[in-house]
């Protein structure tokens, strides 16, 4: 993700990503952004050739993380307590081999490198269309949308070229929020009737 010099060596780093409920110090860790476009995560020793691979989109979505780093797009919406129905978008995709993940919560009560479970405030939707409806069916104040693009293993083939999955990335458009909650009077006007 960046290049550090210290002393005479150049440090090639990224931010490291830790498993759910290891702490900062935990031998777990690895990096944020091994294995890109689909490909494998492998090793490389001190000393060895880097080559800078030019792209036109960053692949920044990692499972189960919140980092500064990370790439996506939000919309939050703050109401008085009302019920979220459902969630619907459309999204375009010129690749099979690249997808959309959305992640949803409601009222920060879950972080967003938590499991998404059935009550927690969490969930991961995934496939949008104009007949794909998500049901969230769950009272809040607050709801956050995260829309993150993936993509899939032979996203990008290195050994015969014929992969364009990781030139291109996805579109979304169209987010619908369907919730039900009071009545409000937007404007108001008297007349002497």
């Amino acid at each position: 993700a960046w290049a550090r010099l210290a002393g005479q060596q150049v440090q090639l780093e990224m931010p490291r990503h830790y498993p759910s409920g290891e702490d900062r110090t935990s031998s777990q860790s690895r990096g944020l952004f091994r294995g890109r476009f689909g490909t494998a995560a492998a090793t490389a020793g001190s000393g060895e050739a880097v080559i800078g691979f030019p792209f036109r989109y960053w692949d920044r979505y990692a499972e189960r993380s919140d980092d500064p780093e990370l790439g996506y797009f939000q919309l939050t919406t703050n109401e008085a307590p009302v019920v979220f129905r459902s969630l619907r978008w459309r999204e375009e995709t010129t690749d099979p081999r690249v997808d959309v993940v959305c992640l949803v919560r409601a009222d920060g009560k879950s972080t967003w490198d938590a499991e998404p479970q059935a009550g927690s405030g969490l969930w991961l939707l995934r496939g949008g269309s104009a007949d794909s409806n998500h049901r969230i069916d769950h009272q809040a104040s607050r709801l956050e949308v995260r829309f993150l693009t993936t993509y899939k293993a032979g996203a990008c083939d290195l050994a015969n070229y014929r992969a364009h999955g990781w030139k291109t990335t996805a579109r979304v458009e169209n987010v619908r929020v369907d919730y039900e909650g009071q009545g409000r009077v937007l404007d108001e006007q008297e007349t002497a009737r």
